[in-house]
């Protein structure tokens, strides 16, 4: 029996003595499963104790070849530093026994664990999924600067000395965070779990109104994803006599914040939250949408993005990560430039033939994303790093 130990920044709760994930995080971990025998899944664990404190962490991990390796629960530096001795315990006295490792980083946890299972001698492996110096670059904080700085670091020393190393981008990642090992394997493959069934087809130009502009963002959390942006947006497009609606998908502490701010614009009646959505909840609010705007500060290569695309949206976004992979230049702002990205969602409005145009072109680009398209790369990535415990 093969075990691999697989370590990241989602979490796990526990109610009643089992433990739950959300929705990706279930999907991620049953993934290694199609080369590995039993995986380890290394988080931070919550307890709760009511089914309504579960939340969107309400998929139960009933399959004896998952384990759950729960870790101090913590958010941000602070609370990090409180668990900092406890943690350390928990991660030395849970990966012996394990005969690879794979972790997706940036991940505080990832790379503390990291740190213990190489002195093991354990072969790992790496997912790369974002790139923390576009933190850093776009923070106005000193501490945060200087904390991604050291997570940067910490990604190049990763990577440099992994025996594999995927990345969710062609290339954008690649070039930050090469790899060094002798006789290294290398891929590329997006994180994003896209069935045939959750594509819809190119969009016709909605002649309905309002013009429904939708946002994605599980975690409402900061102000990081655009959602300021997306609101200011509105506010100068109903100045210029257009009706339109911005709809945010996610939930956070954050909202209260953003609705003051609509409501200082003169716009809160045209925003609304709808709250965290299901995958197949996800599929019928971006049908049900008529462009997305997504004006983040930093990203790798965002699923939302490429979902959004499946269901023919056309797509605003910023130049960031591998999101240029994904739409030129014409479809990118800076994520705080709300006159390009008026500009650009009057030309949709406007011109029926360039909406109709680059719904098409988003439809066909997402089918490379499709789960057909990518298992198998994710599959021959796991093999290799399986073939390295018989080296």
């Amino acid at each position: 029996m093969t075990k691999l130990l697989v370590s990241c920044d989602q979490y796990a709760y526990k109610y009643e003595e089992k433990f739950y994930l959300k929705e990706f995080g279930f999907q991620l971990v049953n993934r290694y499963l199609d080369i590995f025998n039993h995986v380890s899944f290394l988080v931070r664990s919550k307890e709760v104790f009511s089914e309504s404190e579960l939340g969107i962490h309400n998929i139960p991990i009933t399959d004896d070849r998952i384990k759950i390796i729960p870790l101090p629960f913590f958010q941000g530096p602070k609370e990090y530093l409180k668990v900092y001795l406890k943690l350390n315990k928990a991660i030395r006295s849970s990966v012996d026994g394990h005969d690879a490792a794979i972790y997706r980083i940036p991940s505080t946890v990832a790379f503390k664990s990291m740190q213990i299972a190489n002195r093991k001698k354990i072969p790992y492996a790496v997912e790369v999924v974002a790139n923390p110096l576009e933190s850093l670059k776009n923070s106005g904080s000193v501490l945060k600067k200087l904390l991604m700085l050291l997570v940067h670091q910490q990604q190049k020393r990763a990577c440099r000395n992994a025996y594999g190393v995927s990345y969710v981008t062609k290339s954008n990642l690649q070039n930050i965070y090469p790899v060094n090992k002798e006789g290294y394997f290398e891929s590329f493959y997006s994180s994003v779990e896209l069935p045939d069934s959750f594509f819809y087809s190119p969009r016709k130009y909605p002649s309905d109104k309002p013009f429904i502009i939708c946002h994605v963002s599980n975690h409402i959390k900061s102000l990081d994803k655009g959602h300021l942006t997306a609101i200011q947006t509105v506010k100068m497009l109903s100045d210029n006599g257009f009706y339109v609606k911005v709809k945010f998908a996610g939930d956070g502490n954050m909202i209260p914040l953003l609705k003051e701010k609509a409501a200082e614009l003169d716009v809160l009646d045209r925003i609304e939250f709808v709250g965290f959505l299901k995958h197949h909840e996800l599929r019928e609010f971006l049908i049900s949408s008529d462009l997305m705007l997504f004006p983040s500060k930093s990203e790798g290569l965002p699923r939302v993005l490429i979902e959004a695309m499946a269901t023919g949206l056309p797509c605003l976004s910023s130049p960031v990560g591998g999101i240029p992979e994904l739409l030129s230049n014409d479809f990118l702002c800076h994520y705080t430039n709300v006159f390009c990205f008026t500009d650009k969602v009057i030309r949709f409005i406007n011109e029926p033939e360039f909406y109709e145009k680059q719904s098409e072109v988003n439809f066909n680009k997402a089918k490379k994303y499709t789960v057909q398209e990518l298992q198998p790369k994710r599959a021959e990535f796991y093999k290799r790093l399986h073939e390295t415990i018989y080296l």
